[in-house]
């Protein structure tokens, strides 16, 4: 019963000088916890600061490019773990779930790509019906332009199921596929029974699939939900795969640790 009691007014104590705390104490610790957010604010306010007061300097290109040089290598630093982030987060993120629940995150994710397209889709027509793009009154002041608007709806559609299902995942990485259409002009003949005149000439409209440097980020996506899928559902026989991409994971969320630091 002594020991008991000791312990009790023991533990008593320790309660009464962890509530005795001074608010600069609190404040301190706070501050502690939160160092890379408060940091990233005051960065973000004294950019946009130096921004507006060296605008009205009129630096030269090479001036601005020496400023904006660490900018520079912070994002290339950043660009450069997007892609094993990614693969690494998603495959194992699908993997530790159950098929049943992976079924219904991509149920989800479905729902909320047909929401958002939907929802762009109600600011384009938003848009057109405010601004009025191909008025009289809006070219006669813009001006009508040279290109031509070939990619249609239909085309980019299906451009994003192509994409979605590439036929080289390295490429993939670094390469996306796109609709692209070429003119070629043929010259009609009109024959009369003298001689021949050349008539009007006739555009013909010729599709390609050509690759742009950038990332198909929606295939590696689908593949990588789908492996993460295979994963889980081979169990014990995985896990050592699975434990691979976990450990890569926390590399790469250690990396990026280090460089936001």
């Amino acid at each position: 019963m002594n020991l008991s009691e000791q312990q009790k007014r023991t533990l008593l104590n320790k309660d009464r000088k962890e509530r005795i705390v001074s608010p600069f104490e609190k404040v301190l610790s706070q501050i502690k916890m939160h160092t890379q957010l408060i940091l990233t604010f005051l960065g973000v306010s004294l950019g946009i600061l130096l921004g507006f007061t060296l605008r009205s300097a009129n630096l030269s290109s090479e001036t601005i490019m020496i400023i904006s040089f660490p900018g520079d290598l912070l994002m290339r630093m950043l660009k450069m773990l997007v892609l094993p982030l990614v693969v690494s987060s998603l495959i194992t993120g699908v993997a530790v779930l159950d098929p049943k629940a992976s079924g219904k995150i991509g149920l989800y994710a479905i729902c909320y790509y047909i929401l958002s397209t939907i929802l762009a889709a109600s600011l384009g027509i938003i848009l057109v019906i405010t601004i009025k793009p191909g008025d009289k009154e809006t070219k006669s002041e813009v001006g009508e332009g040279t290109a031509k608007s070939t990619i249609t709806s239909q085309d980019a559609i299906m451009d994003l199921i192509r994409n979605l299902f590439p036929e080289n995942l390295i490429q993939a990485t670094i390469q996306q596929g796109q609709t692209h259409y070429t003119y070629e002009k043929s010259n009609s003949i009109i024959k009369s029974s003298n001689s021949s005149v050349l008539g009007n000439d006739n555009e013909k409209k010729k599709w390609n699939f050509k690759y742009n440097d950038n990332t198909n980020i929606l295939g590696v996506i689908a593949f990588c939900v789908a492996f993460g899928m295979i994963i889980s559902s081979m169990g014990r026989k995985a896990e050592i795969l699975l434990h691979l991409f976990l450990v890569l994971n926390e590399i790469t969320m250690k990396f990026v640790k280090i460089i936001m630091w």
